[in-house]
């Protein structure tokens, strides 16, 4: 049991070797849901603003047709906009960006004479 805990430890922290490298997890484990909410959550503070701010701007202007919703409304749509282009990045490029990716540098220290000064 000890060992297996030792082996766990080791694959986090680097073994005795130095080598602080992890393989990539093969898959996601679970959702980080408090990520989720305070994304929507600013979201939602970002449309509030966006319609309190151009409200009287938007209401006045011939720009907009008098509409008091035309901001709110562009905004909403590049919103959705982004959160498809999100979604759609998500789910399809992980596969690519891993597979492309450039392999992990040696972690290897340079001699004492070539180490930075550390100065006070």
């Amino acid at each position: 049991m000890f060992d297996r805990a030792l082996g766990r430890m080791s694959s986090v922290f680097g073994s005795a070797t130095g080598s602080a490298y992890r393989a990539p997890p093969s898959r996601i484990e679970e959702t980080d849901y408090a990520l989720l909410w305070v994304s929507g959550g600013l979201l939602i503070f970002g449309l509030v603003m966006v319609y309190s701010a151009s409200i009287a701007m938007a209401e006045g202007s011939r720009f907009t047709g008098f509409k008091e919703n035309y901001f709110l409304i562009r905004h909403c749509v590049s919103l959705v906009a982004g959160l498809v282009a999100a979604a759609n990045q998500a789910r399809h490029a992980l596969g690519f960006g891993a597979a492309h990716a450039p392999a992990p540098r040696s972690r290897r220290r340079l001699p004492a004479k070539n180490r930075p000064a550390l100065s006070v």
